[in-house]
């Protein structure tokens, strides 16, 4: 399953960019299903990009069919984004908690001027890959319909989260 957003932030890039690479924990508590993102790791590539590894926690409403079935480690991942500075690009993989073995979701999110130099616009694009060797059917339908929904809408949130947080 691949997924894109675009978001515009009325905010310069250098000023969105600084925000989402060493601000997110900060901003995570301005997302309603965000329970929380917890900074683990921040070093530097021998390429001279930022490696930062942060854990988001999700709290997303959940389908009623779904509440029995989820346990809370199943909103759970692990982000690893390497930030590219010369061309404005973040590649970024996520490992899940729960499905570690079962779940691939990798992609990049570029940061580009807009509005004049006065904005910034954020295209956010990745694919979300499933062991096909994975036993229960329904619980992966059930959570591809989920994360189809939930990653991209996460990232937007967060991007509109990162503008109130630069006002």
């Amino acid at each position: 399953m691949q997924f894109s957003t675009v978001s515009i932030i009325k905010h310069p890039l250098e000023s969105v960019w600084d925000a989402m690479q060493n601000r997110l924990p900060d901003i995570a508590g301005q997302v309603d299903d965000i329970a929380e993102i917890i900074a683990l790791e921040r070093s530097a590539t021998e390429a001279g990009h930022n490696k930062v590894v942060n854990v988001w926690k999700a709290a997303p409403p959940l389908p009623d069919f779904l509440k029995s079935m989820v346990q809370p480690d199943m909103l759970a991942w692990t982000d690893s984004a390497v930030w590219n500075p010369d061309n404005r690009t973040c590649h970024w993989v996520i490992e899940s908690h729960y499905f570690r073995e079962k779940m691939v979701c990798s992609g990049v999110t570029t940061y580009l001027p807009a509005l004049g130099g006065k904005g910034c616009r954020l295209s956010f694009e990745g694919e979300l890959k499933w062991n096909a060797g994975m036993a229960n059917g329904v619980l992966i339908q059930g959570m591809d319909t989920v994360l189809r929904a939930l990653i991209p809408s996460n990232f937007r949130k967060i991007a509109a989260a990162v503008e109130v947080y630069l006002r």
